[in-house]
């Protein structure tokens, strides 16, 4: 409604960083009455209702996209969404994203998109260990894979045997909590 709205000389009246607190209030008291949210300007409210801290709002935004923009089909605007819920901290739309039971097939998919670069380091191993976890129990269980399936999930890494901590070479400044001399000085008492 407000953004995207430009005046004689063609100039954008509005932006994300010109808007104030007041503004962004009046917006959400007409938006559900003139404009509903839409895919398009959900990422705009998102980052204003962080930027001013409005709880409430980031709450219905996160339902907004839960119910209405939940989708992994269609991968740009999945991924789009894990992003968002790790930058404005929507953990139950993160933990939906990262828990949804995928496909060995779509996972490989998901894996080969370029869209998939996208996602850091930590969301991405999630994304696997839940997958991997699922058709595990599933093997486990005696559900039938097929040949494909076992063929990806012999492929897949086995994340039990990945380090937890990084490691520290010795005499490093930080090393972990009860590590090296701490831990024998605990001995020794």
């Amino acid at each position: 409604m407000f953004f995207g709205g430009s005046d004689a000389e063609g100039n954008n009246m509005f932006t994300v960083e010109s808007v104030n607190v007041a503004d962004f209030t009046l917006l959400l008291n007409v938006s559900h009455r003139l404009a509903p949210i839409t895919r398009d300007t959900v990422g705009i409210l998102l980052e204003l209702a962080h930027r001013f801290e409005f709880k409430m709002t980031l709450d219905r935004l996160e339902k907004f996209l839960m119910v209405n923009d939940f989708e992994y089909e269609d991968l740009e605007r999945f991924i789009r969404n894990i992003r968002w819920a790790k930058k404005y901290k929507l953990h139950t739309l993160k933990y939906k994203c990262v828990q949804m039971e995928f496909s060995l097939e779509t996972l490989t998919e998901m894996k080969s998109s370029k869209h998939w670069k996208d996602l850091d380091g930590e969301t991405a191993r999630e994304i696997v260990e839940a997958v991997v976890k699922t058709h595990r129990k599933r093997a486990l269980d005696d559900s039938p894979l097929d040949e494909n399936q076992l063929n990806v999930l012999n492929h897949l890494p086995d994340l039990t045997q990945l380090p937890t901590q990084p490691p520290y070479a010795v005499g490093h400044p930080v090393q972990p909590a009860f590590g090296g001399q701490q831990q024998q000085m605990m001995q020794q008492q």
